[in-house]
C-alpha cells in the first residue's frame, strides 16, 4: 500500500500554479531525462518499481515512480518509496516551485492535510498521530523533511516526506515505514540519493557536433564553433588535433587550445579537427568535430 498517492496530485498542483499547463508542446532537443532523477530501483537490493511520466511540456516535465523494498530501510524501516522529479524550465522556477511546496508543509494546516492525504490513500483511520517538526536536510542547494509517526491498529506507521532543490529540479520523496520514529539520518540519505541521480543528468548534453569554419590550406585560420549543447554549459575548452589523411588516427597539436588555430606547414597532408568540452558545474562532456579536407 502507498499512502503517498496525494503527493502526485499535489506536486501536479504547483507544476499548473507555475504556468506549465500552457505549454503543450514537446521538450526541445537537449532536455535531461527527468526519469533518471527520481529515487531507482537500484538504489536498493532487490527492489521493484513501477513510474511514469505525469508532465510532458516545453517547460516542465514530471515523473513519478513507486518503489516496493525488499528489506525495510534505514532505522525508519521503510518498506515503500514514492519519488518524484520536476524539471524546470530554469532555476528561479525551480526555486519558486520548491518555496510553494515547503511554505505548504512547513504550516501545521499544510502537514495536517498532508497526513489527511495518506490516511485516504491507505484507507485506515489513525488512531493518534505525532508530527514531525519541518527540518532542514543541508543537502544540495535547497532541501527540508517533514513527516509524522501514527498508531495504525495497534502497529506504528512512519512517514517521512522530503523535499530537494538542485538547480532546475525539485525533487519530493515519501518514505512510508514500520518504524516508531522518522530518523533524519534515513531522510538525508534518501535525499543525497536523488542529488546524486539529479547532478548526473544535469550534465551538458551533446546535441550538435562543434564545426570548423575557414580553409584548411597553409597560412589560413580555422575557427571552431561550440556546437549545440543542453544543459547550459557555462564554460567550452577546446583542443585542436592532427589526423591521418583519413581523418581517423588523431594525436593533440601541442599548445592549439583555443577557438581558433592558425594552419602551419606541419599540417600538410594531414587533416585537422577540434574537440570541445563543454562545462558546468555538474560535469564536463566533450564532442568532436568532423575532419577537416587534407591540408594543402
Amino acid at each position: 500500500m502507498m499512502a503517498g498517492r496525494g503527493l502526485a496530485a499535489a506536486v501536479a498542483a504547483v507544476v499548473v500554479m507555475l504556468g506549465a499547463a500552457s505549454a503543450t508542446a514537446a521538450p526541445p532537443v537537449g532536455t535531461p531525462d527527468v526519469s533518471t532523477m527520481t529515487l531507482q530501483a537500484a538504489d536498493f537490493p532487490g527492489a521493484k518499481a513501477t513510474g511514469q511520466l505525469i508532465e510532458n511540456t516545453a517547460l516542465y516535465q514530471a515523473y513519478e515512480r513507486v518503489i516496493q523494498l525488499k528489506s525495510p530501510y534505514g532505522s525508519s524501516h521503510y518498506v515503500e518509496l514514492e519519488s518524484i522529479a520536476i524539471l524546470a524550465p530554469d532555476t528561479a522556477s525551480a526555486a519558486q516551485g520548491y518555496a510553494q511546496l515547503g511554505h505548504t508543509f512547513s504550516s501545521k494546516a499544510g502537514r495536517l492535510k498532508l497526513v489527511k492525504q495518506f490516511e485516504k490513500g491507505t484507507n485506515v483511520s489513525f488512531k493518534s498521530t505525532q508530527l514531525v517538526k519541518p527540518r532542514a536536510l543541508g543537502v544540495s542547494d535547497s532541501s527540508m523533511e517533514i513527516g509524522f509517526v501514527a498508531k495504525v491498529d495497534g502497529r506504528s506507521l512512519d512517514v517521512s516526506v522530503s523535499l530537494l532543490r538542485l538547480d532546475r529540479v525539485v525533487v519530493e520523496d515519501a518514505a512510508l515505514g514500520t518504524g516508531k520514529a522518522v530518523a533524519k539520518a534515513d531522510g538525508i540519505a534518501l535525499t543525497r540519493l536523488a542529488a546524486s541521480h539529479t547532478a548526473a543528468a544535469l550534465v551538458p548534453i551533446d546535441v550538435s557536433a562543434p564545426a570548423i569554419i575557414g580553409t584548411a590550406a597553409q597560412g589560413q585560420t580555422l575557427t571552431a564553433s561550440t556546437g549545440g549543447w543542453g544543459d547550459a554549459p557555462t564554460g567550452y575548452a577546446y583542443q585542436w588535433q592532427r589526423c591521418d589523411a583519413t581523418g581517423t588516427t588523431c594525436s593533440d597539436v601541442v599548445g592549439a587550445t583555443t577557438s581558433s588555430y592558425p594552419v602551419t606547414a606541419a599540417d600538410a597532408g594531414a587533416t585537422l579537427r577540434v574537440n570541445v568540452t563543454a562545462s558546468n558545474r555538474f560535469g564536463s562532456v566533450a564532442a568532436s568535430s568532423v575532419a577537416t579536407g587534407i591540408v594543402s
